[in-house]
């Protein structure tokens, strides 16, 4: 990867670390420090805590400001650093010299190892310096910190990275502490100020699905206007009730072409009269905010998977997506019908579900090469003289298979899981939510329900046949003293718009037409869509 701006190197360095408490699978904590000071060099040492076991140390050298990321995760093998490259930008070298300060350690290490990495550096070999090492004393703990000095305004940085962890946040990490603080400049004492601050208690279970916690996480996202207030709007969410929540998740075939992908969607309709308040107005107006997620990492989105949001029938929907946008590196969807109560939020998370992928090469490796030493062995008992060339054949098929296993999937992969679990969410949304979403042909029919109701409602109770009317009355579900007409109308309205609703697919073949009066009659499942014919081919439908 390459630097090219203080923002870039500090958001891989909180993104490394939040991948190393990932794989750790405990309880972590991730914290992101901001100084402002003049000149100043401070070492101190670690210590523990007997709940979470986390390290914390600093070893900073500033000159303007720094930024220290620190993580209490499995130890960093220095792999992440190694594809680091710096760009040769004058703007970039007066900001910062591309010296990065790490201490870590594993769990099983009897040392903390510290280290200098200069990313200027040409030669590979001199750009990683090791320092001195520091014993543990016998205690067990792992973590990483890495301390960037740059010259930068604190105020700017600050910013960033506020709205970058809270777009972490989003994804509601379950045993993961995350803090951003800065240190106030102002005060004779040193004093720090928590920014952004989550613990690991959620409301949900310990061990819920990844994406039980986005659809948590965007929901308090849209609640809060897109992070624009520090806690949920109550004169626009009062309730739950004007939120409206669809999810889905496509899987691609685990082959050799993408190894267990998983794309999760969540989209949210919130239904908000005009705002009362200027705080309660969107950054972005009635457009549609399309956050995106690589990895568990906050990240432009890609082409293919605008590409495939550009592919929908949203007009199935009940939709026309006028254009899509960009705006400060915002993906933005602008629709031509929206009501003007309505909003449309939607996130998108793309991740490998068998992560990382390197530890699963490891693993094949090591199978592979104690397939090797076994197979030695034998040959070695029947003193079988070309054992070395055996020995050479097989390591180097087990590498090349080894490397030919895929870090990301094509194009392709990713537009096709994006337009399954898009439509999967909006399927659901349709499901849970009568009347909500309907195709322009369901909304033409709903239109002359209530016609067809006052003319139904006006036979029934215009009808002298008392067994008649008791027999309508069963079928609605109502009572015989509940004859008002307003009562009796709506009733068939309703039943009316919920068949529509019910039947409202992209495929309209021939079927066989559900009972209006029977609310148990059985319901056939959404096929489908068939835009997706033949354009999803790397996708199974079972594999949803």
């Amino acid at each position: 990867m390459e630097v090219n701006s203080v923002e870039k190197i500090c958001k891989f360095l909180i993104s490394c670390a939040f991948q190393r408490c990932r794989m750790l699978d405990d309880f972590c904590r991730l914290s992101v420090y901001l100084k402002p000071e003049p000149p100043l060099v401070r070492i101190s040492g670690m210590h523990r805590t007997s709940v979470l076991a986390w390290m914390k140390m600093f070893y900073e050298i500033v000159i303007c400001s720094s930024s220290t990321v620190s993580d209490t995760g499995i130890g960093s093998t220095l792999e992440e650093f190694h594809e680091l490259k710096y760009q040769n930008d004058p703007c970039l070298a007066s900001k910062w010299d591309g010296v990065l300060c790490i201490a870590t350690t594993r769990i099983s290490d009897k040392e903390i190892h510290h280290l200098k990495i200069d990313l200027k550096e040409v030669f590979s070999s001199r750009r990683l310096v090791r320092l001195p090492s520091r014993t543990k004393n016998g205690a067990k703990f792992s973590g990483t910190e890495v301390s960037v000095s740059m010259y930068e305004e604190i105020d700017g940085l600050l910013t960033m990275l506020s709205v970058f962890v809270q777009k972490m946040l989003l994804l509601k990490p379950p045993k993961i502490a995350v803090e951003l603080s800065v240190e106030s400049a102002h005060c004779v004492e040193s004093q720090s100020q928590s920014i952004v601050l989550q613990n690991s208690c959620c409301a949900l279970p310990m061990h819920s699905e990844n994406i039980d916690h986005l659809k948590l996480g965007f929901q308090e996202y849209v609640s809060k206007h897109g992070n624009r207030l520090v806690e949920a709007c109550h004169s626009c969410f009062s309730t739950g009730n004007n939120l409206k929540i669809g999810t889905g998740i496509a899987h691609s075939r685990r082959n050799q072409q993408s190894t267990g992908q998983v794309m999760e969607v969540v989209i949210i309709i919130s239904e908000i009269s005009i705002p009362a308040e200027s705080s309660c107005l969107r950054l972005y107006g009635r457009r549609t905010e399309v956050l995106y997620f690589r990895d568990f990492f906050p990240c432009s989105i890609s082409q293919s998977s605008l590409d495939a949001l550009a592919s929908i029938e949203w007009k199935n929907y009940g939709l026309v997506l006028k254009r899509i946008g960009d705006q400060d590196g915002v993906t933005l969807l602008e629709w031509e019908n929206l009501p003007p109560c309505m909003h449309i939020d939607i996130v998108l998370h793309r991740y490998h579900k068998q992560y990382p992928q390197v530890l699963w090469r490891v693993i094949y490796v090591i199978f592979f090469c104690v397939l090797i030493v076994m197979k030695l062995w034998s040959l070695h008992c029947r003193q079988f003289g070309h054992a070395h060339l055996f020995l050479a054949r097989v390591c180097f098929l087990t590498c090349c298979r080894a490397m030919m296993l895929p870090c990301t999937g094509n194009n392709q992969i990713d537009k096709s899981l994006t337009r399954k679990g898009v439509k999967l969410a909006l399927k659901e949304l349709k499901q849970n939510n009568a009347g909500v979403l309907l195709s322009e042909r369901a909304v033409k029919i709903c239109s002359y329900a209530p016609d067809l109701a006052k003319t139904l409602s006006g036979l029934i109770l215009s009808s002298h046949d008392k067994n008649f009317q008791g027999e309508c009355f069963s079928l609605l579900g109502l009572q015989f003293q509940e004859n008002e007409r307003n009562i009796v109308e709506n009733c068939i309205k309703d039943k009316i718009i919920s068949v529509v609703a019910r039947n409202d697919r992209t495929s309209w073949g021939t079927r066989d037409a559900p009972c209006l009066f029977v609310d148990d009659a059985p319901q056939e499942s959404y096929g489908l869509d068939e835009e997706c014919d033949g354009s999803e081919e790397a996708l199974g439908y079972w594999d949803v």
